[in-house]
């Protein structure tokens, strides 16, 4: 019987540090309802170093824009991190879309 895995997509994020970063994540499913967070973390310890913020672009198509200011940014050392893209849909159903790595140049 064939089983299909629920994973989180991967997207790897690369930024100067100081620049305001933007991307339009298309997800094509309808995300009506749902309520998002996005998390920069470090490897090493795991604690969220910023978070980025989601905005809603078209909830009927799935499209959704993750961004961090300059400013958020500039608070960032040169390295590499995790990231990760979550939901809550209607009826408290908790989903990773989407993670990856952070590399952040000086």
């Amino acid at each position: 019987m064939p089983t299909a895995a629920n994973l989180p997509g991967y997207l790897a994020l690369a930024f100067r540090k100081g620049d305001t970063y933007g991307t339009l994540v298309d997800f094509s499913i309808n995300v009506t309802g749902h309520s998002w967070d996005a998390a920069v973390y470090s490897f090493t310890t795991g604690a969220t170093v910023v978070e980025p913020t989601v905005s809603v672009v078209s909830a009927a198509n799935g499209q959704v824009n993750v961004s961090l200011t300059h400013t958020q940014t500039a608070g960032m050392a040169a390295g590499t991190y995790g990231w990760r893209l979550e939901s809550q849909a209607p009826g408290d159903v908790r989903r990773t879309y989407l993670q990856g790595v952070v590399e952040v140049a000086p």
